[in-house]
């Protein structure tokens, strides 16, 4: 993301064309992954989200939004197939995206920090900075980056977890330093959510979660309470240091919305174009919907009403609630397999919980974020079995 979108959805073309070679070897996992829970859970939510294609504003726009989403998980499915199937490619991938993720993290560094000035004396052009501007999209893509480094870190031990340790400083100052609230947030979520769950299972975490959660409290009000400018024109629903003025604004148009077309909304990816969208709110010299709500609970509710809105929080409940159960159930067998729990649940909460604050849930870009990092973890080995002539569904239960 430091270089653009394309170029991450480049990648990902560039290795399922190369996967699409292999794929006759990967019938069983295909059937497997069919008969999953996790396909059954995407397919109930695609469900719900149908038929607000019919009460669309924007019938076809709707219409490629919501038939790129099963192509964007059959692609990540693929890639899980591939690295499913093969220990060596597994963690051959996973040593490669450790070592990107070093380079990408210490250029975005240099950039944040003087660099693009060192490359516009060397370029003499402002068009090298096209490329290497997003870096809140890239900080969003850092927080789920981070669950993913550890435990790749941790799989490889040696050197791997010490380098792996180091880019997570790097993509936290990174955070840091772009002040990107909405992945502070999912990562301190899912810190908590972790933190609750080892102090749950292990006794002796419970004083240092303690500890840690009442030192956070003050913090996070320090931050929060010098990060929004006060003034800032609000219809003073929360405080301002709390949620800007004209995020607020946003919240509430799309929150009435909602209650214009309560069961199967105004269709997906159109609320934009819903009359009023592009009026501005009082003081401010922006529209009430810039692009979409910045909230994605919002905007899955205006778009496919409070039935595609239901489904999406059982789905998220149900996989909290499964991989859980089945971290507990691990850290009696093997506490590597626990730790990957662990990193699923680390993900899967800071994703829905920054989604509270970012970008649309439509973004094809963001979407790839969550399933390509939730296959690269299902695709993760089973210690102390051998995945080439283990048939277990890997997928089962999840």
């Amino acid at each position: 993301m430091v270089f653009g979108v394309a170029v991450m959805q480049g990648g990902l073309i560039i290795a399922l064309t190369a996967a699409l070679f292999s794929v006759g070897r990967f019938k069983n996992y295909g059937n497997q992954a069919a008969r999953s829970l996790f396909t059954g859970m995407v397919a109930f939510v695609l469900l719900a989200w149908l038929p607000s294609i019919a009460t669309s504003i924007e019938p076809l726009r709707s219409l490629e939004t919501w038939g790129r989403i099963p192509l964007l998980i059959l692609a990540s499915t693929i890639l899980w197939m591939l690295l499913r199937d093969d220990e060596r490619l597994y963690f051959l991938s996973i040593r490669s995206l450790l070592c990107s993720a070093a380079g990408v993290s210490l250029f975005a560094v240099f950039l944040i920090n003087g660099g693009t000035n060192v490359l516009y004396d060397i370029f003499h052009t402002k068009g090298v900075f096209n490329l290497i501007r997003p870096f809140k999209a890239y900080s969003n893509v850092a927080m789920c980056l981070v669950p993913l480094l550890l435990f790749a870190g941790y799989s490889l031990k040696g050197r791997w977890w010490s380098a792996a340790l180091a880019i997570v400083a790097l993509n936290l100052l990174i955070i840091a330093q772009t002040r990107t609230g909405a992945a502070l947030a999912g990562l301190i979520t899912a810190s908590a959510f972790i933190g609750l769950l080892k102090a749950y299972r292990h006794p002796k975490f419970r004083f240092a979660y303690l500890l840690t959660f009442l030192m956070a409290i003050p913090a996070a009000w320090v931050w929060l309470s010098n990060k929004v400018n006060p003034e800032t024109p609000s219809p003073n629903i929360v405080p301002n240091w709390l949620v800007d003025g004209h995020r607020q604004y946003i919240w509430r148009f799309a929150y009435e919305k909602i209650w214009e077309s309560p069961w199967f909304g105004h269709g997906i990816n159109a609320i934009d174009r819903i009359p009023g969208a592009k009026d501005h709110p009082p003081g401010i010299d922006h529209p009430y919907i810039p692009s979409h709500p910045h909230n994605i609970y919002l905007e899955v509710g205006a778009e496919t009403g409070l039935i595609g809105l239901s489904a999406l929080l059982i789905v998220i409940g149900i996989f909290v609630v499964v991989w859980t159960r089945q971290y507990f159930d691990a850290t009696t067998k093997d506490v590597n397999e626990s730790n990957r729990y662990l990193a699923m649940l680390a993900v899967w909460v800071a994703f829905w919980t920054s989604s509270t604050l970012n970008f649309s849930l439509w973004s094809a870009w963001w979407e790839l974020t969550l399933f390509v990092s939730m296959a690269l973890l299902l695709a993760g080995p089973r210690f102390g079995s051998n995945p080439l002539g283990d048939q277990e569904n890997p997928l089962k239960g999840h």
